[in-house]
């Protein structure tokens, strides 16, 4: 595989295991792994990622593949870790693939990515690809199609992440506050969302998040994201070591499903309205309901 491969890593060495595990069998030209460093007088973050070190340095690779470590001394956090992991990987390649160490991909998303960089490379109208797929199954007939995307298992290029404002300097930037406005009129969930967070973000209300920031920076510059047909990434990480994911949801149950080749290739380069409305209306109206019957259910395991 031609693409290289950033796994951003903290105190989780057993997901760090898996995925490393997962990558090497694509035997990309590249690894880079970042590793964030421990929270202070944190012994469990020491512990842990003293463990990473280790299996890193044990780790069995092709004699192709080259190995690129980054041990952050301070703890970053998870705003900022992935932001300087994507930031070092980038100022070292042009395009690649960025896993967090809870996203689980298989292997048909490597080459899925791989493909789709090359061929989008010099489209500016496309920002990143995505591996996850919130509705798992589509229905779609071409191997893709383009929406806002997801940061659950991802790709993307130089050209795009350059625009990336993690402190939202631009957000009173009339010219693209409006494309932000515009492009997300018709779906008045996500714009919510996001205007909230990056609200949250800017009054200094949430400091845990890199993700929205990312999300303005390519929607306010009318850019837009390719989807797999089919869920390509699984993500593992809904325990109470995570920042957001801390209890399962029915995003969690989502599973993946192996793409095929050759790609059936997408000429429409607009927004899938229809699939993007149904993803929305999965995630916050049917979580929502999810996490009502589960609280009734507690209730009713206590009483009886």
């Amino acid at each position: 595989m031609k693409s290289s491969v950033l796994i951003i890593a903290f105190n989780r060495p057993d997901f760090l295991l898996k995925i490393i595990n997962i990558v090497k069998r694509v035997k990309p030209n590249k690894i880079y792994i970042s590793v964030d460093g421990p929270r202070k007088n944190n012994v469990y973050d020491k512990k842990n990622i003293l463990k990473n070190y280790g299996l890193i340095k044990k780790l069995n690779l092709d004699i192709n593949t080259k190995l690129i470590m980054n041990f952050n001394k301070k703890n970053l956090g998870s705003r900022d870790h992935p932001i300087s992991a994507i930031n070092w990987f980038f100022k070292k390649e042009n395009k690649g693939i960025i896993l967090e160490d809870d996203c689980l991909p298989n292997m048909s998303f490597f080459y899925f990515c791989d493909i789709l960089l090359d061929r989008f490379q010099y489209n500016k109208k496309i920002s990143m690809i995505s591996g996850r797929n919130n509705l798992e199954h589509s229905t779609y007939k071409k191997s893709y199609y383009f929406s806002f995307g997801n940061t659950w298992g991802w790709a993307t290029w130089k050209r795009a992440w350059k625009y990336n404002d993690p402190s939202l300097k631009n957000w009173n930037n009339k010219k693209l506050q409006n494309n932000f406005n515009k492009n997300l009129k018709d779906y008045k969930l996500l714009h919510n969302l996001l205007k909230t967070r990056c609200k949250d973000i800017i009054n200094n209300k949430l400091n845990t998040a890199w993700d929205f920031q990312w999300f303005f920076s390519i929607i306010s510059r009318n850019m837009i994201a390719i989807i797999p047909s089919i869920n390509l990434v699984r993500n593992i990480g809904f325990d109470n070591r995570s920042t957001h994911t801390k209890t399962n949801t029915i995003l969690g149950t989502i599973k993946t499903h192996e793409i095929s080749f050759p790609l059936i290739d997408n000429d429409k380069i607009k927004i899938n309205k229809k699939l993007l409305l149904k993803e929305l209306h999965k995630i916050y109206k049917t979580t929502t309901l999810y996490e009502i019957k589960k609280y009734i259910y507690k209730i009713f395991k206590k009483i009886f």
